[in-house]
């Protein structure tokens, strides 16, 4: 990935300030005064926040309902066992999907709707000891967030099933989000045991 539009691109031992020499692009929204920060801002604080290129800002900062359109490349896991997992969690096949995000605040966090063409992907996140975490159906994933050199990355901290803990051995998630070439990029992989892999998404939405 390259630095574009005056934006660092992540990965490259680009700090903020792109290979043009100027300085990324940088949101100035602000959480309204009457109501509680969005739930990134909360988790991140405002100086790690706002050292992300601004459409990765726009994604995190909004106190309203929003909708996001782009497309999603999906990649399955090949062994039977991932095969089975992946069936039981109903997620999307691998092609290449038109891909809409709605994302809705709420009192405790934000309710997040992905859909990879006709496949539905609905997950609930909210802040619980400094961590982020995502529910999707019976599992829950908390995830300790950092700000490197433009990129939000989420690292994957503690798993419960039906809230019993799991290993996080079992289970290796790791995603990142940034823009490459003026336009918000997302990447997340998700692994089993001995590397397997379960399903692996990456993509871009259209963030103004």
């Amino acid at each position: 990935m390259e630095a574009r539009s005056g934006e660092a691109e992540p990965g490259h031992g680009l700090s903020a300030v792109g290979a043009s020499g100027t300085a990324p692009e940088r949101a100035t929204a602000a959480p309204a005064a009457d109501g509680p920060a969005p739930l990134f801002q909360r988790l991140l604080g405002e100086r790690a926040l706002a050292a992300l290129p601004a459409r990765v800002q726009r994604i995190h900062r909004a106190d309203r309902s929003r909708d996001y359109a782009g497309q999603a490349q999906v990649t399955r896991g090949t062994t039977r066992f991932s095969r089975l997992c992946g069936r039981l969690l109903r997620l999307p096949p691998d092609v290449l999907h038109p891909l809409s995000v709605r994302i809705v605040p709420g009192a405790t966090g934000e309710r997040w709707t992905r859909r990879f063409g006709p496949h539905r992907l609905a997950s609930a996140l909210s802040a619980r000891g400094g961590c982020l975490v995502e529910r999707i159906g019976p599992v829950a994933l908390a995830f300790r967030l950092a700000v490197r050199e433009g990129t939000l990355q989420w690292a994957l901290e503690r798993v419960r099933v039906a809230g019993v803990p799991v290993p996080c051995a079992l289970l290796d998630v790791n995603a990142r989000e940034y823009v490459h070439a003026g336009r918000y990029r997302f990447e997340v992989t998700v692994r089993l045991p001995r590397g397997a892999l379960l399903i692996a998404y990456a993509g871009w939405l259209d963030v103004d």
